[in-house]
Parts: structure tokens; C-alpha cells; sequence
């Protein structure tokens, strides 16, 4: 890049394979909430800031909005693995363009005696903020171990040997399914209130839903129609596996109310 201009702003962006919604899901499936900063109960956004140069590569990353040492390189680890982008231009002739990712490293509780062992929870939709960011959220400050059960979210990579359920049509068939039947309660929009809530589902053995339990909830009213509207969803898995064998399996599903 030496000698050569980095531009902010060009008449045609670089694009991320998949484009912005495909960088979201990249982030989201490669990078780690570190057990030293779960443990210290560290969290908050990092804004990454990186080149894409003029042959599509990714340079130069560097975290330009802090908020710990442990979680800055985390940050910067996951943007610098990004594979190549189509480049940005400017009058048709390939350039080197500034970008810049925000990542969300969140903690939160998990419900009264979940009897899970959870592995952590990775939301790349992050329905609610405007700038698009990532939000890695990881379930406690320690892992639980009461059972052998495990939880996974869709478009997360399961461990080896587990394979996570999966909507039929994939998460984005998920997401389209959720909004088309939700029907976002009218006390709730009287009172503007919105949000995400969190469920952690059981997908049974024969694709159907079971036990809904609420990680994390914004409003009464919101997550008993956030139940609903998942419970929809059952006999519509392709249920998990473990070993090769076909198990029951949770998963965590957020549900966002947006009234705008």
C-alpha cells in the first residue's frame, strides 16, 4: 500500500463476499468470546478498522475504538483472517479503501437451573442497530456442566462430532418464517417498546420444538409471543446429531420486535 491513496469514501464500495450480511455471518462464525474475558466479566464494542486494497485484500487492521486488550485482539484476529472482497473504485480503476467493522462482545446470564453446558451463543443478525454490528454473546461467566446436553445457534459451527439442527431452508428461511407470522403485540407498540429476546429451544429428535426457555427477555408480553411464533416453527428441523446419531439438541434463537 506504500504510496499509494486510501480512500474513505468511493463510487463503488469494496464488497465482502455475500455482501453485508455475509460479513456479519463470517465474523460471527470464527470469532471466540476469550474465557479470560468472560471470567473478568469484560465486554463492550470494538470498532475494527481496516484497508481493502486494490486487489481485494484485507490490510492494515488495527482496533480504533477500544475496550480491553483481550477483546481488541480477538477483534483484530477475526477481521485479519477475512478472505478477499471484490475491490472498491473510483472512476472504474480498482483502489485501496478504508473500512471500518464493529464487533459487540456481550455477557449475559443464563435462566434459574438451565441444566445445560453451554458453549456460547453468537447472534450475527443483530437486528436492532443500525451500523450492522456483530454481537458475540457468551452465556455466564463460567461454563456450566450440569449435563451432557449442548447448545448451538444455526449458522455456528458445531464441535467435531455434533452437528447443530437446522430450519429447513436454512437460517435465513428461519428469520423470513419468524417475521412473516410474528404479530408484534399491540400493548407492546402502544408503549414503544422493543427489543430481542433471546430462547434457548430443545429441536427433539423428530424436528419438533420442545422445552422454550427464555435467555434473555425485554418484555413479558414480547416473550410470550416470541415463544409462540418459534413453536410455530416445529416439525420444520432437520434435528441434530451427535456421533452420527440422531440427538435432541438446544439452540439459542433470538427474536427481535423493531417497530421501525
Amino acid at each position: 500500500i506504500s504510496g499509494d491513496e486510501v480512500f474513505f469514501i468511493v463510487e463503488e464500495m469494496p464488497q465482502f463476499p455475500g455482501g453485508e450480511l455475509g460479513l456479519r455471518k463470517y465474523i460471527a462464525m470464527n470469532v471466540k468470546y476469550p474465557q479470560e474475558a468472560r471470567k473478568k466479566n469484560i465486554q463492550g464494542k470494538v470498532y475494527v478498522r481496516f484497508i481493502v486494497t486494490k486487489t481485494g485484500a484485507v490490510d492494515s487492521v488495527t482496533a480504533v475504538r477500544k475496550v480491553d486488550p483481550i477483546l481488541d485482539a480477538e477483534a483484530v484476529r477475526v477481521v485479519s483472517t477475512l478472505p478477499k472482497w471484490q475491490p472498491g473504485k473510483q472512476k472504474g480503476v480498482p483502489v485501496n479503501v478504508w473500512y471500518t467493522v464493529p464487533i459487540n462482545f456481550r455477557l449475559e446470564n443464563l435462566p434459574d437451573n438451565p441444566e445445560v453446558s453451554v458453549v456460547g451463543y453468537m447472534d450475527s443478525t443483530n437486528h436492532n442497530s443500525d451500523e450492522k454490528a456483530v454481537t458475540v454473546v457468551a452465556l455466564g461467566t463460567e461454563p456450566v456442566n450440569k449435563s451432557n446436553d449442548k447448545v448451538y445457534i444455526s449458522q455456528s459451527p458445531a464441535p467435531e462430532g455434533y452437528e447443530a439442527p437446522e430450519f429447513k431452508g436454512g437460517y435465513d428461511a428461519l428469520q423470513k418464517f419468524i417475521a412473516m407470522n410474528i404479530k408484534y403485540p399491540e400493548e407492546a407498540r402502544n408503549n414503544n417498546i422493543e427489543g430481542t429476546v433471546n430462547l434457548l429451544v430443545t429441536v427433539k429428535k423428530d424436528g419438533a420444538i420442545g422445552d422454550i426457555l427464555v435467555l434473555h427477555s425485554v418484555n413479558t408480553v414480547l416473550e410470550a409471543e416470541a415463544k409462540r411464533v418459534v413453536q410455530l416453527t416445529s416439525g420444520n428441523w432437520t434435528p441434530g446429531k451427535e456421533q452420527g446419531e440422531i440427538a435432541e439438541v438446544k439452540m439459542a434463537i433470538p427474536v427481535n420486535f423493531s417497530l421501525k
